[in-house]
């Protein structure tokens, strides 16, 4: 091989890797654009997922403790109401 061989193939790699690396970037720009868009597309739908998931109302779950707090409430109520009479 010539010293002129040797600076075609130099060359010639380094095109080639030029041509990768560019690549590359091309592809993490269109995936960050593509993250970016459906970021911006939900943005608007955040807050009512949020506020769905945190209202949430499951009509199985009953606490007892306020139910009895309620109880006693009526309760209460209740002698007052006789107590007036």
């Amino acid at each position: 091989m010539t010293e002129k061989d040797d600076k075609q193939f130099d060359r010639a790699v380094n095109q080639i890797m030029k041509k990768k690396a560019r690549k590359s970037t091309g592809i993490w720009i269109f995936i960050i654009f593509i993250v970016a868009l459906l970021i911006s597309l939900f943005v608007n739908y955040i807050p009512i997922f949020y506020d769905k998931l945190i209202h949430y109302n499951d009509p199985n779950y009953r606490p007892m403790d306020l139910e009895r707090q309620y109880r006693e409430l009526q309760d209460l109520r209740k002698e007052r109401g006789q107590k007036g009479q």
